[in-house]
């Protein structure tokens, strides 16, 4: 994948963390279980230590205090990255909208947003 200290790699990680956080105020409430499915994600798959998990938390707390707006997130990710990059994405919009037990209209709504500013394919 992207290596891991360039600055590519943490602006990825950053539009990430921000597309992810759009997901899950899409309901109009933010449950502890989507920001726990977030960190996660990181500790297991991309295996960030302590150090990395205090960034991570910085990006979320950053990103529910101050938004960037979803289409803005979407069309950098989307000039920046590969395709198997957006489909990460794809994937962990999923894992964090079922992470609380349910999935609503507006986070699939939000999805498929994301989809199609991405230009990924059904």
């Amino acid at each position: 994948m992207l290596g891991h200290y360039s600055g590519d790699h943490n602006r990825f990680v950053e539009l990430l963390v921000h597309i992810l956080i759009h997901l899950v105020r899409a309901d109009g409430k933010v449950d502890p279980r989507e920001l726990v499915t977030i960190e996660q994600f990181f500790q297991t798959a991309m295996r960030y230590g302590p150090t990395q998990m205090v960034w991570i938390k910085d990006i979320i707390r950053d990103a529910l205090e101050k938004p960037v707006p979803l289409p803005d997130l979407c069309s950098e990710f989307g000039e920046r990255f590969n395709y198997e990059s957006k489909l990460i994405v794809l994937q962990l919009l999923y894992q964090v909208a079922f992470s609380d037990q349910q999935f609503s209209a507006s986070e699939k709504t939000l999805i498929d947003e994301v989809v199609a500013r991405l230009g990924i394919s059904s």
